[in-house]
């Protein structure tokens, strides 16, 4: 198989998405595992990423100092516990969606990652360049706009940021980012944000207000593939990122769902926050039900 089976593939997404409360999680076993798949048919010894998300955007302080994940702990770290095969499982015994018709063993190779001792004896190694070089995203950009011609996004900024080159050939990202919001009640403006300020570009201050304004956005643009995607309705869609929504971070005030605390807080912001004025109809009129 050179690619993934498609019709699987938008079944598997769903069954992530009502599972875990993130469609996007398929996706995250082939960007992991295809690559060393690759590497242990044509004998490649060496496989880079780009940078080390758990020290660049605060995750396990376990593996910051690390020049590569170890092959041990990818379910933890990459596939929150949850393998492809777990997935099918839950998709088998808990929807009504999905039976055994709509995969075959061969569709699975490289949702899977190879054996860790397989990987050993091959002497297959995962590296970071973000351990060899700073990574600093605003001067990856502008070295990439140079000398490679990577366009950021020409309608603007990303939506749930204010950042324009990063994340850009996937419909699905926006509903990561705003799933994780449910969930931890911080998206994407606050990684770049908290980022950009360790990196000196922005105040501690100016971060604040720019995920005020930005994160936790609704993601609209594609809103209406995505549920066509996955084959829910929009009241489908919020039942899950009302289960989802983290109880000891958020709170219903008249009606509507809003962060119990928020780094904005600590200034005197002017407006309301992004995340409220860019709800839809929708979201409003089944939170006040």
């Amino acid at each position: 198989m050179a690619w993934p089976n498609g019709h699987f593939h938008r079944k598997l997404s769903r069954i992530a998405f009502e599972a875990l409360g993130d469609a996007w999680q398929p996706f995250a076993y082939g960007q992991m595992c295809y690559a060393f798949h690759i590497a242990k048919q044509f004998d490649i010894k060496l496989v880079f990423f780009g940078e080390n998300g758990e020290a660049e955007y605060s995750g396990d302080p376990r593996v910051y100092t690390l020049r590569g994940m170890p092959f041990e702990i990818w379910a933890e770290q990459y596939f929150k516990g949850i393998m492809v095969d777990d997935l099918i499982e839950y998709g088998l015994q808990e929807t009504d969606f999905f039976t055994k018709k709509d995969y075959d063993e061969s569709d699975l190779m490289f949702y899977r990652p190879p054996e860790v001792e397989q990987m050993k004896k091959l002497g297959i190694e995962f590296h970071w360049f973000s351990y060899y070089k700073k990574w600093v995203p605003q001067e990856n950009y502008y070295y990439a706009s140079e000398h490679t011609g990577f366009q950021a996004n020409s309608e603007g900024r990303s939506e749930g940021t204010y950042s324009k080159y990063a994340s850009l050939d996937d419909q699905m990202d926006g509903f990561h980012y705003y799933l994780a919001f449910m969930k931890f009640g911080i998206a994407r403006a606050t990684s770049d944000a908290a980022h950009e300020v360790r990196d000196d570009h922005i105040t501690r201050e100016e971060g604040a207000a720019l995920v005020k304004r930005f994160d936790g956005e609704f993601p609209k643009r594609w809103f209406k593939e995505f549920l066509a995607y996955l084959d829910i309705t929009e009241e489908q869609f919020w039942n899950v990122c009302d289960r989802f929504r983290s109880p000891h971070i958020w709170k219903k005030d008249q009606g509507i769902w809003r962060l119990k605390k928020a780094i904005f807080d600590e200034y005197d912001i002017e407006g309301e926050a992004g995340y409220l004025t860019s709800l839809p109809e929708s979201a409003l009129e089944l939170m006040s039900k």
